[in-house]
């Protein structure tokens, strides 16, 4: 049997209906809605694209410092540089102490390339002019006229002193009558001067 308020909620519904329809009917009529939209297209073309980045340029090489070449001379098979006084100071001194030949031979010194190879593969001797005797040290004291007269060694008119050389280490002090004092890699006193001479 059927729940007898079921039976009247669905009449109460089909009423409800009917009654609200009729009273819908009785509302003024509407017009229809009127959209008033404007479509626009465009067509926007993709940005352009970034050209790619310059790869960054390479240094330019540093302009090399004015002075005149050194000179290279062969003693026993080994390159020995021979310094002009403007082209030697304590930063030369110092780039010949770790063997960095780049900073010390220049492209305007004209060295032939077997040359430089050889200075690259078997490293160099040097002399350069030097113009005070407390340039150098000994014993960590910078060196005296009194103490190179003493200490020092002569022959066939060369001066000769072991010494310190300030960032490059020990050399020999050489004053060549004539000529004026030199510093050098080279253990042979009478050879060196012969380069100067």
């Amino acid at each position: 049997m059927i729940d007898p308020r079921i039976l009247i909620c669905a009449a109460v519904s089909v009423l409800g209906h009917f009654a609200l329809g009729e009273a819908l009917s009785t509302l003024p009529p509407r017009p229809p809605p009127v959209y008033d939209h404007k479509i626009e297209i465009r067509v926007v073309p993709p940005p352009p694209e970034e050209p790619p980045p310059e790869p960054p340029k390479p240094p330019e090489p540093k302009p090399e410092p004015k002075g005149p070449p050194i000179a290279a001379r062969e003693v026993d098979g080994a390159v020995v540089l021979v310094f002009p006084a403007e082209r030697f100071d304590l930063d030369i001194a110092a780039a010949l102490g770790k063997r960095d030949w780049d900073q010390v031979v220049r492209r305007s010194d004209n060295l032939p390339g077997e040359v430089r190879d050889k200075i690259q593969r078997d490293g160099a001797g040097w002399i350069a002019p030097i113009e005070f005797l407390s340039e150098v040290f000994v014993d960590g004291k910078p060196l005296t006229k009194a103490e190179f007269e003493r200490a020092s060694r002569s022959e066939h008119g060369v001066r000769s002193l072991d010494v310190h050389f300030p960032r490059f280490g020990a050399v020999t002090l050489l004053e060549i009558s004539g000529k004026g004092r030199f510093v050098t890699s080279l253990d042979d006193a009478a050879r060196a001067a012969k380069l100067v001479m």
